[in-house]
């Protein structure tokens, strides 16, 4: 029988070898990996180039669209709410938000709960229309969310009862942070996720400097996703192709609280640094270790059928280790973040090509500077 998929553990030195080799290999113009242990990096490498048209490499300050990996920001900041007894999982989320109209046939409300690990029920159109060149404002989310419902309103299934992922879902937790904090939820993470965490390079929007830095995002031309991306997406967006790749000019994503943010990958890695290290990162304290638990408990359903997902983080085992994971992709981006919390690991993968598979690299751990991975011999 064909074994699956593998949990690796390898030298710096290797894990620096697997990096490279997927840039000299045509897999993705570029990359930037780190990896953190406990609260303290202990990988950084960046590979290949950020921009083909004019050689400029990645580097480890190269920003990336993070798309998805938003969602791992906004559920801490909803927990962080939940620190403060601010927030009931298990409160109605029309309590929070009577303004937003869903339309719930079913007994059972969507909670904040059920938003957060994908049973609301809510659909998940697609949001390639929803972005726009990093030169023009968002609208406020409140304004996104109205756009956004416009026929999107109808619940699927009876909330908590089955799983469908989506960024509506999100969308609403970012409201409900904003109704219950009292300020905008991008001002709200910066505040107590983005300056604790001293991440300068990872926010919402670009700075000059960050603009010089951005990766172009690439595609392969002709594609089914090359496709769909011109019928649907802003023509600003796309820049001179050049060879086999279609290329993307700097842009944002409506709708921060489900995928608007961008950043680096040593810097995201801090994040990845709370998730493992009981919710403090260089003795701050971000979380709660109880909240940490709570994000990493297996969510079921009423029926006591479980979910493929926690609280914010899709959850899968290799060999034996639980890990959590999130990915992102669009328009010529493919970020991902996982954590093994038993190894007390989490990598960043940050990628410019939609298509690229990131799972090369988050199966891979570092060795251990003692044991390795339990059960295994270092070699």
């Amino acid at each position: 029988c064909a074994r699956g998929p593998s949990l690796r553990a390898v030298s710096e030195a290797r894990f620096g070898d697997i990096v490279d080799g997927e840039v000299l290999g045509c897999r993705t113009p570029g990359l930037s990996v780190a990896v953190v242990e406990g609260d303290e990096l202990r990988l950084a490498r960046s590979a290949g180039i950020a921009d083909l048209a004019s050689g400029r490499p990645v580097t480890l300050d190269t920003v990336f669209l993070l798309f998805s990996i938003t969602k791992i920001f906004t559920a801490t900041a909803v927990m962080q709410l939940v620190d403060q007894g601010l927030v009931d999982l298990d409160r109605p989320i029309g309590e929070y938000l009577p303004a937003i109209d869903i339309d719930n046939p079913f007994d059972r409300p969507i909670t904040v709960r059920s938003l957060l690990n994908h049973s609301s029920g809510l659909p998940n159109p697609l949001p390639f229309a929803w972005a726009r060149p990093a030169s023009e404002a968002r609208p406020p989310l409140s304004r996104h969310a109205e756009i956004a419902l416009r026929g999107n309103r109808a619940v699927g299934f009876e909330p908590s009862t089955d799983h469908r992922y989506t960024n509506l879902g999100y969308l609403l937790l970012g409201l409900l942070v904003e109704a219950v904090a009292g300020e905008r939820y991008e001002d709200f993470v910066h505040r107590s996720i983005l300056e604790p965490l001293e991440m300068e390079r990872t926010r919402f929007s670009y700075d000059d400097a960050m603009l010089r830095d951005v990766a172009t995002g690439y595609v392969l031309r002709g594609t089914l996703v090359h496709q769909i991306a011109r019928a649907v997406a802003d023509r600003r967006l796309f820049g001179p192709p050049i060879g086999r790749w279609a290329a993307t000019r700097p842009f944002l994503i409506d709708g921060t609280s489900y995928g608007g943010m961008v950043g680096t990958a040593p810097e995201v890695a801090r994040l990845l640094s709370v998730h493992v290290n009981g919710g403090v990162w260089q003795g701050r304290r971000i979380l709660s270790q109880r909240s940490v638990a709570a994000m990493q408990e297996v969510q079921s359903t009423p029926a006591g059928q479980p979910l493929p997902y926690a609280l914010g983080w899709h959850v899968g085992e290799l060999d034996g280790v639980r890990y959590y994971n999130h990915m992102g992709t669009g328009g010529g981006y493919r970020p991902a973040v996982r954590i093994y919390p038993s190894l007390g690991q989490g990598i960043v993968v940050l990628t410019n090509r939609t298509r690229y598979n990131p799972r090369v690299l988050t199966h891979t751990t570092l060795l251990r500077p003692l044991t390795g991975l339990p059960g295994r011999r270092r070699r």
